[in-house]
């Protein structure tokens, strides 16, 4: 797996973005005010963007590369969580609700009763 993230390193990093040192699979892109980020995870991906004409651009370089790139349009969900427009301008919720019922499933817990506090 390593060599198909050094791959798509390498690709975002010709297209102008740069991998972050807190977060190596995290690449930003900064063109006069706008930011672009992109996130890779395994072979799934994220990208944000107010800058249309970028976000067109990247797409096409992609599709460029890796003839098996789809853009599946607005992100819903990705590793894990699900993605919702904010009702604020410009923000985005994030939820772990399937997560959270995984785990409790996984370790035979889904009808518990939640309570406020750890210890009644």
């Amino acid at each position: 797996m390593q060599v198909w993230t050094a791959t798509f390193s390498k690709a975002f990093q010709e297209f102008g973005y740069r991998p972050m040192l807190s977060s190596p699979c995290l690449f930003v892109k900064e063109k006069e005010d706008n930011i672009s980020l992109v996130s890779m995870y395994v072979d799934d991906g994220g990208m944000t963007t107010a800058d249309e004409e970028e976000r067109r651009q990247l797409i096409e370089f992609l599709r460029e590369r890796f003839q098996m790139m789809k853009d599946l349009g607005v992100m819903k969900y990705f590793i894990g969580m699900e993605i919702q427009k904010g009702e604020e301008p410009n923000t985005i919720q994030l939820y772990q609700k399937g997560y959270i019922e995984k785990v409790l499933l996984q370790y035979n817990m889904r009808d518990c009763k939640p309570v406020n506090t750890p210890m009644v």
